[in-house]
C-alpha cells in the first residue's frame, strides 16, 4: 500500500515539475511568437502571413524546448517531430482563422486576438505533448 502511495506521490510531482517547466517554455515561446507577430504586423499589415511566420519560428524554438527540457523525452525523435509537426498544422490553421475573426469581424485589438488565440492552443498541447509527442 505504501509503495502505491510513493508512485502516485512521484508521479504528481514529476507532473507538476513538468507543468513547470512547461510553463517556462511556453511562456518564452509566447513571448517570442507575439512580438514576432507584432513586428511582423507593423511591417507588413498583412495578419495571416505575419501570423504563420512568427507561429513557424515559435514552434521551431518549442519543439526543441519541449524536446529537451519540458518533457526530457528519449523517444524517436522523427516520430515526435511528425506529430509535432501535425499539431503545429492544425495549431498554424485554427489561430490564423481565429486572430483573422477576431481583428477582422469583431475590431478586436490584434496582439489581446493573438494572446487569445495562443492560450486556446496551449490548453490542448500539454496533454498532447505529455502523453502522446513527447513519450
Amino acid at each position: 500500500m505504501e509503495e502505491k502511495q510513493n508512485a502516485e506521490r512521484a508521479h504528481r510531482g514529476l507532473f507538476r515539475y513538468q507543468g513547470a517547466r512547461y510553463l517556462f517554455t511556453g511562456i518564452s515561446c509566447g513571448i517570442l511568437e507575439l512580438g514576432l507577430f507584432q513586428f511582423l504586423l507593423w511591417l507588413t499589415g498583412n495578419v495571416v502571413g505575419s501570423n504563420v511566420i512568427a507561429i513557424a519560428f515559435s514552434m521551431a524554438y518549442n519543439f526543441v524546448m519541449s524536446r529537451k527540457f519540458s518533457f526530457k523525452s528519449k523517444g524517436d525523435w522523427r516520430r515526435s517531430l511528425g506529430l509535432f509537426s501535425a499539431l503545429f498544422i492544425f495549431n498554424m490553421s485554427f489561430t490564423s482563422f481565429l486572430v483573422e475573426t477576431l481583428i477582422e469581424t469583431f475590431e478586436w485589438f490584434p496582439p489581446l486576438a493573438k494572446l487569445t488565440a495562443m492560450i486556446s492552443v496551449a490548453c490542448w498541447n500539454f496533454p498532447l505533448f505529455r502523453k502522446v509527442i513527447f513519450i
